[in-house]
């Protein structure tokens, strides 16, 4: 079957929010009517944890540090050429 070439970092997505709901709720134990938005956020940016996409963090935007790999396609083979960081 074919997977959409999204699906893993979906995945990684639904499990940093799961990740900081439950540091939020069963770990630091605070009440589900005292969560907000933004407490969630705050607890993503120090969320980290290996993830099917690799390492999963954010910065102080709120974006995902990552690294690309730039490729060439040659016949039916993808070559890595080099790296943007």
């Amino acid at each position: 079957r074919n997977i959409n070439f999204f699906a893993p970092y979906a995945y990684d997505a639904v499990f940093a929010f799961a990740y900081a709901l439950h540091e939020l709720l069963e770990v630091r134990g605070i009440p589900l009517s005292n969560l907000s938005g933004d407490l969630i956020l705050d607890q993503l940016t120090i969320t980290n944890f290996t993830g099917i996409t690799g390492n999963v963090s954010f910065d102080l935007n709120y974006d995902r540090p990552s690294d690309y790999a730039i490729v060439n396609l040659v016949g039916t083979n993808l070559i890595q050429v080099g790296t943007w960081t």
